[in-house]
């Protein structure tokens, strides 16, 4: 199973860019391209959550996104 856990506003593109994630704590980042539903996956994080993520914090102005999870941990990631 797939969940989207957020979506937000992304300057450097004008498209909103979209965080999902799966109960193995996988995350992906998507750009939705436009009004009709086109995506583009622009990276994927690797499992260090050993359990579901609930949240996540994406921080354009420094390139960061920050999950917190079940397990609870607090991970940084850098995204490009």
């Amino acid at each position: 199973d797939v969940d989207i856990v957020g979506i937000f506003a992304n300057p450097s593109t004008d498209c909103p860019i979209m965080f999902t994630t799966t109960q193995t704590g996988t995350i992906g980042a998507y750009l939705l391209k436009d009004a009709s539903g086109t995506i583009e996956q622009v990276s994927q994080f690797g499992s260090v959550h050993s359990d579901t993520v609930r949240s996540i914090v994406f921080v354009p102005e420094c390139g960061a996104v920050y999950t917190g999870g079940e397990d609870s941990k607090i991970v940084a990631w850098g995204i490009s």
